[in-house]
């Protein structure tokens, strides 16, 4: 797989992995593909700067990362009435 076939999307704190979809048309407007179509979504780490996620291929693997969060998040508890 090539850089190219793949696509990264951030919307609300997720990070989503897909294989862009090419319609390759032959003489009479069929698509033919081998395999499937696929996607990884991941939800990302609360604080982590969306702008400083950075995504390298090399040899057909994908590597993304991103920094590690300033500090953890502490639970907020809830008192029920």
């Amino acid at each position: 797989m090539k850089k190219e076939d793949l696509r990264i999307d951030i919307i609300n704190g997720r990070l989503t992995v897909f294989e862009v979809a090419e319609n390759h048309g032959g003489e009479r407007g069929y698509a033919i593909r081998e395999g499937g179509l696929f996607s990884r979504t991941l939800q990302l780490p609360h604080g982590v700067k969306e702008d400083e996620i950075k995504a390298a291929m090399e040899n057909g693997v994908l590597t993304v990362t991103f920094p590690k969060a300033d500090k953890e998040v502490e639970p907020r508890r809830i008192t029920i009435a």
